[in-house]
């Protein structure tokens, strides 16, 4: 039997101290038949010639501005489609991958065809033993995601498969993205990968997590370099989810509950105990995109 071939999408930008590590992993997988696709996303840090000359075996797909996570992921992605392959494995650049993460999520996918998104077990990069996330649960009532597994250890996790609403970086088939389509370019970074695992959902297709398969996640690596990028995206692409996939009744309670406390809670962190302005600018504008959109 043909061992499935799997193309390894990596997006980054500006992150070049990050792609040694990751792409050092990437490159010592056990797996027989894989390719790694480094999607750069307009650095202008010479990310583009450190792969050219330290990885040479990788296909490096340049693209003239940053895209946002959700656009440039789509560009491997349609490359990685392209190309055949049998799966694409999306991955963010601050990572380092546990060897047999491939071979165990593909192993998922041959012992129950209806799963469409299979993502690995995230631990936290300077504590190797300690889960970061497991997956996410969605409560609409809160517009929140909590992640499953928070601070856990890896013994902890006995379960072969975590059926979750969202997964962040995962493995999927080519078929998953013809019939659902892409990453939705509009949500730009934050909530497009939860979009796209419930489209999933909707389509029919399982999500899960697998705790065989590890990878070791620094967080906010990108994010952080732009000061209100986070807190924007999170904020605005929050309240476009609950209009798009909450009952009326959910969405209630969410506006009540996010109105009457987290909104306080927030500005007074922003404002008094970060004393930071250009956060609670942010975090602003995405409340006033989030409820009109442009």
């Amino acid at each position: 039997m043909t061992t499935p071939h799997a193309s390894i999408v990596i997006l980054n930008w500006n992150g070049k101290d990050m792609l040694q590590e990751c792409l050092r992993s990437a490159s010592s997988l056990e797996y027989p038949s894989y390719d790694v696709v480094v999607v750069d996303n307009g650095s202008t840090d010479g990310s583009q010639d450190f792969v050219r000359h330290n990885f040479p075996e990788a296909h490096l797909i340049e693209n003239e501005r940053n895209l946002g996570f959700a656009e440039g992921q789509n560009t491997g992605i349609r490359y990685a489609v392209r190309s055949g392959a049998d799966f694409i494995f999306i991955l963010n650049n601050d990572i380092t991958l546990d060897q047999n993460v491939l071979r165990e999520l593909v192993a998922a996918f041959e012992e129950d065809e209806s799963i469409g998104i299979a993502g690995p077990i995230l631990y936290h990069a300077d504590r190797p033993t300690v889960v970061q996330k497991a997956g996410a649960m969605i409560s609409w009532r809160t517009g929140r995601a909590p992640y499953l597994g928070v601070g856990t250890t890896s013994s902890v996790l006995s379960l072969k498969m975590i059926p979750v609403d969202s997964v962040g970086m995962f493995l999927a088939k080519p078929a998953l993205f013809k019939r659902i389509g892409f990453f939705d370019a509009r949500l730009v970074s934050y909530w497009e990968d939860t979009d796209l695992c419930l489209r999933a959902k909707k389509g029919g297709y399982r999500v899960v997590c697998v705790p065989a398969a590890k990878i070791w996640h620094k967080g906010g690596a990108t994010a952080t370099k732009v000061p209100g990028l986070r807190t924007y995206y999170l904020t605005r692409n929050r309240f476009w989810m609950e209009k798009k996939y909450a009952s009326w009744g959910a969405r209630v309670l969410f506006c009540l509950l996010f109105f009457l406390w987290i909104f306080w809670l927030n500005s007074v962190r922003f404002l008094f105990y970060e004393q930071n302005t250009k956060e609670f600018g942010a975090f602003l504008r995405g409340i006033h995109d989030g409820l009109i959109p442009k």
